[in-house]
């Protein structure tokens, strides 16, 4: 989730702030398999603005929001297989679709973080395009793959535009 270094600073700033109420003394100690990671060397430092800078950095460089605009579907059903042929179906359906738009392209599909929910298989696409593709053009190059690989009874396809979060 390109989100993820951004929510990792919230929690690590939350959880340092919560420590030393009361005019007690405190001390954070923070584990990590990776203490060189942007995140966690920004939370140390208390420097948000410097965190900004980086990540904006990084997503302009990568073409994510807000420099890119990002759409993601979810594939859900009851049975493992069959929902994971629906998800290359449409990911192959999106694919075909987005290079038709200069510069989009598709990732995935891959496995949902949790891949199962309440009794629901889940695998993610991702639509990723340049800030200046109109969300129209975008709009129609998903209800185009949708068509082109409709789901069966019992599954859905779940379209977010500018998705919040991707797990």
């Amino acid at each position: 989730d390109f989100r993820a270094s951004e929510r990792t600073l919230a929690l690590l700033a939350q959880v340092a702030g919560r420590a030393g109420r009361h005019d007690l003394e405190s001390e954070v100690i923070l584990q990590t398999r990776n203490p060189d990671h942007p995140a966690v060397r920004f939370a140390l430092a208390h420097d948000v603005a410097g965190f900004q800078q980086h990540e904006l950095a990084d997503r302009r460089a990568l073409g994510y929001p807000p420099f890119g605009r990002l759409i993601g579907a979810e594939t859900k059903g009851p049975d493992e297989r069959s929902t994971r042929r629906l998800a290359e179906a449409f990911s192959a359906a999106l694919t075909r679709e987005s290079q038709k738009v200069a510069g989009a392209m598709t990732l995935g599909p891959v496995p949902a973080f949790v891949g199962r929910v309440q009794r629901q298989w889940r695998f993610h696409t991702l639509l990723k395009a340049p800030r200046t593709v109109p969300h129209a053009i975008l709009a129609e190059a998903v209800r185009r793959a949708v068509a082109a690989a409709p789901p069966p009874s019992g599954h859905r396809i779940n379209v977010d535009v500018d998705p919040v979060g991707l797990y």
